[in-house]
């Protein structure tokens, strides 16, 4: 972070030729209360809020603002054509940070105010300086207690791209991103050879897997293409509050014209999760907007201990993780899940299909989507929407 005298410099050049200052400060209040329940994590979960505000507030600032981080909350310096939006962007700042911290259970207690000021700017830097400004920043994926969090080890997690098929449609519709890392010499994919008892590690890939594609999806959409996807995150990473308020930031990052049009599949999730922990895990990514699917280990799962969580999209994988046994060897516990997933207002869906055996399993028992070797091969790039017909489908599983 730049020292608080650079910053002084660079904001004395950048307001020489005006006489005021506009300022939204934003104050984070009940910092009390997360201490009194975090006990021996709260210096690391202080500066997390602090990393994550931060971030959150940097992705709603203009060209020309400035950021600076206090003592207990945050200065935004706005540029000199903007100084009349003062305050009714710091209110939008303010709103918006507080429905992101309400939506989180253990950051509920949180609450952000706000007020905006203009200021004699030969009076500025004694302002600064009784609000202990630390110094511009900005905020990176990453940081705990203002120190490097050690990176995943090389080579680093990447993001890759297995197409999604809707079958009724016959249109592949978006993909599943997949951590894709190399482990004892082999490609692999998804969470396998994690050790998810370390939800640090766990949460680690996801975040630079997520990151990565963010970074991809905004290169698409700039080029015009309206690649979506399911960003499928361990439950691992959410349930851990710290590394879950860290996950959902990022995902923020990506605008919410664009941010609409995915989805999060939450994978990996353990048995024997309580209702409550559930609804306050997956309630804390309604704010995000984005459609929220849950991969089961088989068809014959419960799926009314996910009743309130706002579930839209049940997925079982063809073969599961621990097991080369297939979880499709007839359609009927397949159909079964269809209905209860329907009488949950939910939909079904398989993922990593290899034949037309399984293939015709899936169309016999009403499932919603497909994804698989059969359906497409997995790519580095995001996968556009695009037209597929099942007789090419087929034509293609016959010609291998």
């Amino acid at each position: 972070m730049p020292k608080a005298n650079a910053l002084m410099v660079a904001l004395r050049e950048r307001l020489a030729d005006a006489n005021d200052v506009s300022l939204g400060q934003l104050q984070l209040i009940n910092l009390d209360l997360i201490k009194a329940g975090a006990g021996d994590q709260w210096s690391r979960l202080r500066a997390r809020v602090f990393d994550v505000s931060e971030h959150f507030i940097a992705g709603r600032l203009s060209p020309g603002d400035a950021l600076i981080r206090c003592e207990e909350g945050f200065l935004v310096i706005f540029a000199q054509d903007r100084i009349d939006l003062a305050d009714e962007r710091t209110k939008e700042i303010s709103q918006d940070l507080n429905s992101f911290y309400l939506g989180d259970e253990f950051f509920n207690r949180l609450s952000v105010r706000s007020s905006a000021i203009t200021i004699d700017k030969h009076s500025f830097e004694d302002f600064l300086r009784r609000h202990n400004a630390q110094g511009e920043s900005e905020a990176k994926p990453g940081s705990r207690d203002g120190k490097a969090v050690p990176s995943v080890p090389e080579p680093s997690p990447i993001p890759v791209f297995e197409p999604a098929w809707d079958v009724q449609r016959e249109v592949i519709t978006g993909s599943l991103c997949l951590p894709q890392r190399r482990y004892a010499g082999q490609t692999i994919f998804g969470h396998v050879a994690v050790d998810t008892d370390d939800g640090a590690a766990v949460a680690q890939i996801d975040l630079a897997v997520a990151v990565k594609a963010i970074e991809k999806v905004r290169k698409s959409w700039k080029r015009g293409v309206r690649a979506a996807f399911s960003f499928t995150p361990h439950y691992r990473t959410l349930e851990i509050p710290a590394a879950r308020v860290e996950y959902l930031s990022a995902l923020r990052r990506l605008p919410a014209s664009i941010r609409r049009h995915h989805s999060i599949c939450v994978r990996g999730l353990p048995d024997g999760v309580p209702l409550g922990k559930l609804q306050e895990v997956f309630r804390s990514t309604h704010g995000l907007k984005m459609s929220l699917m849950v991969e089961l280990g088989g068809p014959d799962a419960d799926l009314s201990r996910f009743r309130g969580c706002g579930v839209s999209l049940f997925v079982i994988p063809a073969f599961s993780e621990q097991s080369s046994s297939p979880n499709l060897m007839n359609s009927e516990p397949v159909s079964y899940l269809v209905e209860r997933a329907k009488a949950e207002g939910a939909s079904a869906a398989v993922t990593g299909l290899t034949d037309t055996d399984m293939l015709a399993v899936c169309l016999n028992a009403g499932v919603a989507f497909v994804s698989g070797p059969i359906v497409g091969s997995r790519s580095n790039d995001v996968i556009p929407p695009k037209r597929l017909k099942i007789e090419t489908v087929l034509a293609r599983a016959d010609a291998k």
